[in-house]
């Protein structure tokens, strides 16, 4: 008897999940929520997010070009379109999506791996920076707004509180990657024993030199990016959070509902927490409509109404991102099964 594969097993989990969601929600109300919108402000919601696409490939498209790559926007863009196709179809906290995009803008882009790698990294982390500066403005936002103490909010500042310290952390050490040579090359010698056992070809000097190589030709593509394009990208990530709150929002108001756009931008920020966790349901069907939901609702938004606009929300950025990214991964001739052994053929 044929065992059935584990990714058809956590989707089978995630559409029971979904389906108990619907039953819970009031599914029959939630219907006619959904056919009550107004589909202009819906296909207004998916522009935006295309918009917000746009200023993400942006800020990245920045650190190559002063990485002193010439990569073109419109491949730049496509390229993370492939990407984010990786991360929606396999959710490992960005890890598979961000490994297509480092492969491809090697490939087709003929960026070497180290520039391309750097360049990706840079990126995430001025994106996490940019996380907490927007929880911090939101909270600020919601604080005056319905005049709240910090207390109720204490999650979302802790959040914003990690990620910048976090994303703080990996810029300085991104910044001092001699110092991370040298970790890292004592690592790489006390391992020597067990290296040789496994690799019969190792040869120390040999290791030392490509590892020295790496290192600098990443330290390169960091120290080469200007710190007005660091600020640029900053702004930039900032922007495009706070530009994507617009999408449920504008749901909502499609809906005849208008909530408080620094509750929606808050939930925007914990929902892509959610997202950045690997249970490894494909799109984690089920899960985000829940926490979305929730969210919403702990907003004080009615069940029928957050249900419904969660549901839209992810049409638009779920099921019209999926379909936009698989155009560009089948254009760029991506394949995610392919990228597992790309090691073997990039440029260096």
């Amino acid at each position: 008897m044929k065992r059935v594969p584990k990714t058809l097993l956590l989707l089978a989990v995630g559409i029971a999940i979904f389906l108990v969601y619907l039953y819970l929600s009031d599914f029959t109300t939630v219907v006619k929520t959904i056919a009550s919108a107004q589909m202009p402000l819906i296909a207004l919601a998916a522009g935006i997010d295309v918009i917000c696409i746009g200023l993400f490939a942006l800020a990245w498209y920045l650190i190559l070009r002063d990485g002193g790559s010439h990569i073109s926007y419109a491949k730049s863009f496509s390229i993370l379109l492939a990407s984010i196709f990786g991360d929606l179809m396999i959710p490992t906290a960005s890890i598979s999506g961000e490994l297509l995009r480092i492969g491809l803008t090697n490939k087709k882009g003929g960026v070497p791996l180290t520039k391309a790698s750097a360049s990706v990294l840079l990126h995430r982390l001025l994106h996490g920076l940019s996380f907490g500066i927007v929880i911090a403005i939101a909270i600020v936002g919601e604080a005056l707004l319905h005049a709240l103490v910090f207390r109720e909010l204490r999650g979302f500042i802790a959040a914003g509180v990690v990620a910048i310290a976090f994303s703080a952390l990996g810029l300085y050490a991104l910044f001092n990657v001699k110092k991370m040579y040298k970790i890292t090359e004592r690592t790489l010698f006390k391992i020597e024993g067990f290296l040789v056992k496994i690799w019969k070809q190792y040869n120390r000097d040999d290791a030392k030199q490509r590892l020295m190589e790496a290192f600098e030709t990443f330290n390169g593509a960091v120290v080469s990016v200007r710190r007005s394009t660091l600020l640029a990208a900053i702004i930039i990530l900032t922007a495009r959070w706070m530009i994507l709150a617009f999408v449920p929002l504008t749901i909502f108001i499609s809906l005849g509902y208008y909530p408080s756009y620094w509750a929606i931008l808050l939930v925007c920020t914990f929902v892509s927490l959610v997202q950045m966790i690997p249970l490894g349901i494909p799109g984690l069907l089920g899960i985000m409509e829940v926490s979305m939901t929730a969210a919403f609702a702990g907003f004080g938004i009615p069940i029928p109404i957050a249900t419904s606009a969660t549901i839209l929300t992810r049409l638009v950025i779920f099921w019209f991102e999926l379909v936009l990214g698989g155009v560009a991964a089948i254009a760029l001739g991506a394949s995610l099964a392919g990228t597992r052994g790309s090691s073997n053929s990039v440029k260096s």
